[in-house]
């Protein structure tokens, strides 16, 4: 029982260690999510301008940054302004119905 017992000891400190080692391993690696600079806050995101055709649904976090150019209650459409483009959309769901482009 001695023999089996130490061999039962060595596999339990091998193990408790190697877990350790590997742990440590996997702890400075970053996934390819979180290599990129992150953005500063009140900054768009990447390509969001690809997305801006009629019928497509705005971005929440785009749509917050805009300035609210015109609203119109009855129809319950929105016009907000986003860098260098005026952008009319139904409020509710945030569908684009035109984009412009403004100087």
């Amino acid at each position: 029982m001695n023999l089996a017992t130490a061999i039962v000891c060595v596999g339990i400190i091998l193990t408790t260690c190697s877990a350790e080692l590997l742990a440590a391993d996997r702890s400075n690696a970053l996934s390819s999510g979180y290599d990129r600079k992150p953005a500063k806050e009140g900054d768009l995101p990447v390509g969001w301008q690809k997305n801006l055709l009629k019928g497509q649904f705005l971005d929440y976090d785009v749509y917050r940054m805009g300035q609210l150019v015109y609203r119109e209650p009855s129809a319950g459409i929105v016009s907000i302004r986003i860098e260098n483009k005026v952008i009319r959309l139904v409020e509710n769901t945030r569908e684009i119905v035109s984009v412009l482009d403004t100087l």
